[in-house]
């Protein structure tokens, strides 16, 4: 990021035996871009029943509000993942999702269409990785 950046926690959410945690980053000269990690924990063996690609039509389906404008199967960190590019009214959102044992992990940038060519977009989510 251009200028040092502003991290606020997730607090932890417990939604029945789901825990949702993360953190959020902002940089301090531009806050219309945003950049998430968020990450789910379910119970354990939850996951494992579910093919990855039901799991990610689900992720998708998450925030009904979301337009998915383009999706990729990918691989990160040698695991299975998947990136949408989509929009909700006047932010523009690109998401990897990754399933690793029961935890899903998501990267996230939110952006306005006048930040949509910034090198921080992808500098943030090719920096992403899980071990």
């Amino acid at each position: 990021m251009p200028s040092q950046p502003v991290e606020t926690k997730i607090p932890s959410q417990v939604s029945g035996q789901l825990v949702i945690s993360g953190d959020t980053f902002r940089s301090a000269s531009n806050e219309n871009l945003v950049f998430v990690i968020t990450y789910y924990d379910y119970p354990i063996g939850s996951l494992s029943a579910l093919s990855t690609s039901t799991i990610y039509a689900n992720m998708d389906k998450a925030d009904p509000t979301i337009i998915v404008d383009g999706e990729t199967d990918m691989t990160l960190s040698g695991k299975p993942a998947h990136e949408i590019h989509a929009h909700k009214l006047a932010v523009s959102v690109v998401a990897i999702y990754v399933v690793s044992g029961d935890r899903i992990y998501v990267a996230e940038a939110d952006f306005t269409t006048a930040q949509a060519g910034s090198a921080d977009i992808n500098r943030f989510l090719s920096s992403f990785s899980v071990k």
